[in-house]
């Protein structure tokens, strides 16, 4: 007699697949606990390191504000992507009061170093999106400004009330009557609540020209104003003074001028015989220029000029001092110092600090200075070159527009053009480029030597 061969039923199947979902179910469930129990060790250790670092750089004295706390947090190496909890319903934020950042929850509730009902002293991060709006929360530091130093440009979708602070960055948004904003600057006639005297800064729409502020005898200034220059023409800043003003000193200092590298822009306001007196003096002191993709400032030398202890971040050139040959006005001396350059590279290594362009043997001497250009006491941090020969300055073009003369230099004029005292230059930076690939002919091969030996000797 055969044996038969006996196999599961059907329903002992069903019984061990059921079997299997189960322990599979417990085990998914078990694995989320532990990786979620992962996640919260991971942002209260962060959050301990956080608080370590930021005591120990608070000794002499801590943030007065949320965004002062942010900042100091930047330097020391905590930006905005480290401040992100790896726990889903979990939260960074600032406690003012304690100089502390704490972790908490959904419920609003404090949960880490201590547990506790969250007070008015949190500031939470706001990194620009719709989706950081947290119930429960009103106060606010806006972190993607402080760290990019780009515009704010992100209202929460909230009918609540509540406080952002900018740390001296600025908003660029339609107004909004629920917000009160502290520590930054806002559009004018924006709608936006300001907090009790500390907005010292405003954007101005396109169309409206600066105010000069009389600061005694014959002396104006433009003082703490943002430029956002993606939306702000030039013309905004200094514009056709050219009739007034004569005599006069008007200086602008602790501004931020902010432009858009992609957009190609090039100077964010001109100190050009075409805008402003001969007889005006113009200082710029204390300023940034931001993200320009040429020049960050145009300056014809017939204007009396002081650019002192401005940061240049991220453009893609410094200052352009142009000769307007055009112009009968006697050429002044232009003090450029104390200024720092960080300048962004590019593939055609246009990024110098200072380009000097368009000048005359005869307009240079018939100045009677012996240094047109005071380039001293500068930093150079990042650049293809300190300063550019422009082809202006070795040829010019003939009626025809192609065809070039070369210019005759004699030779204790051409040394006439600029000094260069106690600067500070970092290593791989070339001191003195001119635009070689612009001369063809021997006399200006010539020519460029004469300048760039000069110049590259008594370059310090």
């Amino acid at each position: 007699m055969k044996n038969k061969k006996k196999g599961f039923t059907l329903v002992e199947l069903l019984v061990v697949i059921a079997i299997l979902a189960i322990l599979a179910a417990v085990s998914v469930v078990g694995y989320l606990a532990f990786t979620e129990k992962a996640k919260l060790s991971n942002d209260q250790t962060t959050i301990k390191m956080i608080n370590d670092n930021l005591m120990a750089a608070s000794i002499e004295e801590k943030p007065k504000t949320a965004g002062e706390a942010i900042v100091l947090l930047n330097t020391l190496g905590f930006t905005k992507d480290k401040l992100v909890s790896y726990s889903n319903g979990y939260h960074y934020a600032y406690d003012l009061d304690n100089n502390i950042f704490v972790l908490y929850d959904d419920n609003d509730k404090i949960v880490y170093p201590d547990s506790r009902e969250t007070t008015n002293s949190i500031w939470a991060l706001y990194r620009n999106q719709d989706t950081d709006s947290i119930v429960g929360v009103s106060n606010y530091v806006a972190v993607e400004a402080i760290d990019n130093q780009v515009v704010f440009n992100k209202v929460f979708i909230s009918s609540n009330t509540y406080n952002l602070d900018l740390n001296n960055f600025y908003i660029d948004v339609a107004g909004s009557n629920n917000i009160t904003v502290s520590n930054g600057s806002v559009e004018e006639n924006s709608g936006f609540n300001v907090g009790d005297g500390v907005v010292e800064q405003v954007i101005l729409d396109s169309g409206k020209n600066v105010d000069l502020v009389s600061v005694g005898e014959n002396n104006y200034e433009i003082n703490g104003y943002v430029f956002d220059m993606n939306n702000v023409s030039a013309k905004n800043v200094l514009y056709n003074i050219k009739d007034s003003y004569d005599g006069a000193t008007i200086t602008i200092r602790n501004c931020k001028f902010v432009g858009q590298y992609e957009a190609n822009q090039d100077a964010p306001f001109n100190l050009h015989l075409s805008e402003i007196n001969p007889n005006t003096k113009i200082v710029v002191e204390n300023c940034t220029f931001t993200n320009f993709t040429k020049w960050s400032l145009a300056i014809h030398p017939e204007i009396n000029c002081e650019i002192k202890n401005n940061t240049f971040i991220n453009t893609g050139r410094g200052i352009n001092v142009q000769d307007n040959n055009s112009n009968e006005s006697p050429i002044k001396q232009v003090l450029i110092e104390g200024n720092t350059f960080v300048l962004r590279s590019d593939s055609e290594n246009k990024n110098r600090a200072l380009q000097i362009a368009d000048f005359s043997n005869d307009k240079v001497k018939s100045s009677g200075i012996d240094n047109v250009i005071l380039f001293n006491n500068n930093t150079i941090e990042s650049a293809y070159a300190v300063v550019n020969i422009h082809e202006s300055l070795i040829h010019s073009k003939v009626d025809d527009g192609n065809t070039y003369t070369v210019k005759n230099w004699d030779d204790d004029v051409y040394t006439k053009l600029a000094s260069f005292d106690n600067n500070l230059v970092s290593n791989d930076i070339i001191t003195i480029a001119p635009d070689v690939a612009k001369f063809e002919s021997t006399n200006e091969q010539n020519l460029v030597n004469k300048f760039v030996n000069y110049y590259k000797g008594i370059f310090n």
